[in-house]
């Protein structure tokens, strides 16, 4: 028994000295620095501590991403989350840092160790680390993930194989008994999507655990010696299914030969939702983080204070933390005033986050002062881009186009695929889907030879929504949305995961999966609040309001997506475009034409064009709706010739429901999103 200082929060106990946490007298296990980020919140509760505050204590000798302090947050949410479920412990403060919001009270207690496997956090990694801005952080390469091994980290590499067991059902309800193999299956195949990962076939696993004294009430650390000396494996993932609080709870855990997580727990009324909360969760906790390199000395000023921040701020902006991006490029600016690029990569967080003005503002100031083909070329594309946001699409692709065999001549292989992802995503957006595969694919062949796997990624999701376009729904499309999201997970850049998400959610709300689709954009919303993505948050809205109309709640949808739309105003325009058109098919499913004319002019306004049926067709549904039969047939056939071969059985579906009622002269009522008579 030892005498310490103690902070205590709910049930948990956090020794300040050794950094060991107790839940009720009983040790957890605190892998990594979670328990110096503890100690650092509980000192101060109810005080915001900032990210540079996070780095400064935890991190002081080493230049590492913000997706570390996001990973760690999460660790340290599910830890204690897993014994006491239904409490907020961590708030996250958008753009600052996070606060402690459970009450905190500070004692001197005995607290047993007998039973306390976990290693003791040693003096040296405390909290009072000074914040050391050494030359040494400041090398040619900033490596863009966490580039080094955390001492207790799950993550396994290529040497390594991995076993995942059939769930151990506890509910007592025949009907999940699914969840034995199936959830099993489906991490299984999760993790075979990610090649550092060795990761054992069900069938062996089955078969091997056929011919060995398996007992799913054997503790983990018996599992993992009878199952690894059979099977050859080196970490395994213990999976089970039991009834919490009146709720499925699914959990699990990683057992390696000198480690053992604690139980991740996903409490929720659905198994298959908690099932999809414990994949994404299970890849973070197993999947090495992939690296990228950036070349960023060329870009250095002469302080190397400013030079810090300028490459968090960077590493930021990659993994679409667009906030912390933003703080980090001023505070080089502070240091160093006329820092070229930390005002050109401020100028490019401007554009990301909707500042048109803005960006357009500092672009303008810039081009003078840029003075090598980098800058020109980073400006040149900066443009294209912004004017791309503001709807001026063709105008995107003029400014784009010549400066990609200028990107090429120079060398310039990031901003050469760059540029042609960028033209690609404008063909895209006008339509022009051939166009825009051939871009697109050219950006992913210059981003895989010279290995810039992020930007792979970025172009794959860009090539998915061409693909979609062309074909809703097609495998290809899919293929490219799973692909990027992949990447994206390993990256740990949740804003552009956020986006592949949203992808797939579209899809799934197009096969009719309307609960599915509805769960993965509650997902998406959450990684967009992270990432303090204002206009992603708008897009979920309009995206929810979509999937409202589908289930007949149509005052619900029209709420949601009147928001939307207002609070987009100019600034958003992609999302005003989108929630016009939806709003307009809500008015035109309630047999309320009026509103429509000024939110097809809101689409004009912005050449926005969106070929699925119901969007593309929208024209001649309001001719329908006002009883201009043969004018729908007339806009449904321009449609037609202008689509081409993108035109589909779902279009025509449309134009038959159409031709037939022009025929006949009598309009009948039809569900204008789904081209379904009523």
């Amino acid at each position: 028994m030892n005498g310490h200082t103690h902070y205590q929060f709910a049930e948990f106990t956090l020794d300040s000295e050794t950094g060991r946490l107790y839940f009720q007298s009983e040790p957890r296990v605190t892998a990594g620095k979670i328990s110096d980020f503890l100690l650092l919140l509980v000192a101060s509760p109810g005080e915001v501590i900032t990210k540079d505050q996070i780095l400064d204590a935890l991190w002081p000798d080493q230049f590492v991403s913000e997706a570390s302090i996001s990973r760690l947050v999460s660790d340290t949410r599910q830890l204690l989350n897993a014994d006491a479920p239904d409490t907020d412990f961590i708030q996250t403060v958008r753009g600052k840092g996070f606060r402690f919001i459970e009450p905190v009270t500070q004692a001197v207690t005995q607290v047993s160790e007998a039973a306390d496997t976990s290693e003791p956090v040693k003096a040296g990694n405390k909290l009072l680390w000074p914040a050391i801005f050494g030359v040494c952080l400041l090398g040619a390469l900033l490596l863009i993930s966490d580039w080094w091994r955390k001492p207790d980290s799950y993550l396994v590499d290529t040497s390594q194989r991995v076993v995942v067991l059939p769930v151990w059902v506890q509910t007592g309800d025949v009907q999940d008994s699914w969840a034995e193999f199936g959830i099993m299956s489906m991490l299984t195949q999760q993790l075979r999507e990610y090649p550092d990962i060795q990761i054992a076939d069900v069938d062996s696993v089955l078969s091997g655990l056929n011919a060995l004294p398996f007992e799913p009430t054997a503790d983990a650390a018996r599992k993992f010696t009878l199952v690894c000396e059979a099977l050859g494996c080196q970490t395994l993932v213990i999976p089970e299914l039991k009834v919490l609080q009146g709720k499925p709870a699914l959990s699990y855990r990683i057992v390696q030969a000198t480690l053992q997580s604690p139980e991740f727990i996903f409490n929720h009324d659905s198994v298959m939702e908690a099932a999809r909360q414990m994949l994404t969760h299970a890849v973070g906790q197993l999947v090495p983080v992939m690296q990228e390199r950036l070349e960023l000395r060329p870009l250095y000023s002469a302080n190397q204070r400013a030079n810090m921040q300028f490459a968090m701020g960077v590493s930021a902006l990659y993994h679409g933390d667009y906030a912390s991006a933003e703080h980090a490029l001023r505070m080089a600016l502070q240091q160093q005033d006329d820092f070229f690029w930390a005002r050109a990569y401020l100028a490019d967080v401007m554009y990301r986050t909707g500042n048109y003005p803005g960006a357009e503002l500092a672009t303008t100031a810039l081009i003078p002062q840029a003075d090598s083909a980098r800058a020109k070329l980073f400006l040149g594309n900066l443009t294209a881009n912004t004017l791309y946001a503001k709807g001026l699409l063709q105008d995107s692709v003029e400014a784009s186009l010549p400066l990609i065999s200028i990107a090429a001549n120079a060398n310039e292989f990031e901003m050469q695929g760059n540029l042609l992802m960028n033209t690609g995503s404008s063909y895209t957006a006008l339509g022009d889907t051939e166009k825009a595969i051939e871009y697109l694919q050219q950006a992913i062949t210059v981003y895989r030879e010279h290995q810039l796997t992020l930007r792979e990624a970025q172009a794959s999701l860009n090539l998915g929504n061409a693909l979609f376009l062309k074909e809703p729904n097609s495998i290809e499309s899919t293929q490219q949305y799973e692909h990027a999201a992949a990447i994206f997970r390993q990256f740990q850049a949740n804003a552009y995961l956020a986006y592949a998400m949203s992808a797939l959610a579209q899809q799934k709300r197009n096969l009719g999966r309307l609960d599915e689709a509805s769960s993965l954009i509650k997902q998406v919303a959450e990684l967009y609040r992270q990432a303090g993505d204002e206009e992603g948050l708008l897009l979920v809205k309009t995206e929810l309001a979509d999937i409202a109309v589908l289930k007949g709640d149509l005052d619900g949808a029209l709420t949601l997506v009147k928001e939307a739309f207002e609070q987009a105003g100019e600034q958003f325009t992609y999302v005003r475009s989108y929630s016009s058109a939806v709003m307009a098919l809500i008015y035109l499913n309630q047999n309320n034409p009026a509103p429509v004319p000024d939110l097809l002019a809101e689409q004009e306004k912005y050449e926005w064009f969106d070929p699925r049926p119901n969007f593309s067709l929208l024209k001649a549904s309001y001719a329908h709706c006002k009883g201009n039969l043969q004018q729908a047939v007339d806009e449904s056939l321009a449609v037609k010739q202008g689509l081409g071969e993108q035109w589909s059985a779902a279009h025509q579906k449309y134009l038959d429901i159409f031709l037939h009622d022009a025929d006949t002269g009598v309009k009948r009522d039809i569900d204008y999103m789904q081209a379904r008579v009523l």
